[in-house]
């Protein structure tokens, strides 16, 4: 018999995480409804603040959405997510 806490380790350990590629998305779908419209609002140039208070959520809840976009598009900083998102048709200009 095997211990609960042994076999949910070794299942944790085996859960694949998505490649992420600088530059190239495979799977668009990965980013959420919330972070496109986050990732819309920092194209138009909003700062935090001001896209917390567009959408109604907490400046620390749009600093994790951000850090989420630039993680799942491979981006370096705001302006590299925006680029890879147009270019790769996520959002328009």
């Amino acid at each position: 018999m095997v211990k609960k806490s042994i076999k949910k380790k070794a299942t944790i350990r085996f859960i694949a995480k998505p490649k992420v590629i600088p530059g190239l998305v495979h799977f668009p779908h990965h980013l959420s409804n919330r972070e496109i419209d986050v990732l819309v609002l920092i194209k138009d140039g909003m700062k935090n603040p001001e896209i917390a208070e567009e959408i109604g959520l907490s400046t620390k809840t749009v600093e994790n959405h951000v850090r989420s976009i630039l993680i799942k598009l491979g981006a370096k900083n705001r302006t590299d997510a925006v680029i890879i998102a147009v270019k790769n048709e996520l959002i328009e200009i």
